[in-house]
């Protein structure tokens, strides 16, 4: 576990959620370093290139108006005739 998600609007779980962090130092190191492990992993410049580099490769291969599933996000492209 690298965080823990609340529902938003609900400010008492947050309240609770952060309060248990920081009564246990060590869960909230351990927490720290499993993110920044994922940060250096998934977010790194090689990374978002080929992210990017299979996004458009999608959306290039997709019917002019139809929408597209990009990690659970519904995106739309429109191009007007002989817009590239």
């Amino acid at each position: 576990m690298n965080g823990s998600l609340v529902p938003p609007g609900n400010a008492e779980l947050l309240a609770k959620q952060i309060l248990q962090a920081l009564a246990d130092p060590t869960q909230l190191r351990e927490m720290g370093r499993r993110g920044r492990t994922r940060v250096e992993a998934e977010f790194t410049f090689t990374a978002q290139a080929q992210a990017y580099s299979r996004l458009f490769r999608q959306l290039q291969s997709e019917s002019q108006n139809e929408p597209t599933e990009v990690n659970g996000l519904a995106a739309r492209l429109t191009f007007e005739e002989g817009q590239a």
